[in-house]
């Protein structure tokens, strides 16, 4: 797996919360073996709703993360490749 910091993180607001989730992500990424193992650690963090700054998505071969800016999510700031 390769992980890509593509964007800079906005910590105009809830600063220390959302350096906490992002480090939370990254290092659930860095300390994952395989893409099964990411999609199932990920998946239990979403069952209890853990990161409200950020959100994330898979797709067939690749995962991506996004921030959450007023209630949206706008901008891609991590992208992992399997």
């Amino acid at each position: 797996m390769k992980a890509i910091v593509e964007n800079q993180v906005n910590f105009s607001s809830h600063r220390k919360a959302i350096q906490d989730d992002f480090c939370e992500i990254l290092s659930i990424i860095g300390s994952c073996d395989s893409e099964k193992e990411l999609r199932k650690v990920i998946a239990m963090e979403l069952e209890v709703g853990e990161w409200d700054n950020f959100k994330v998505g898979f797709g067939g071969s690749h995962m991506w993360v996004k921030q959450i800016i007023d209630g949206d999510p706008k901008q891609q700031v991590i992208f992992v490749e399997f």
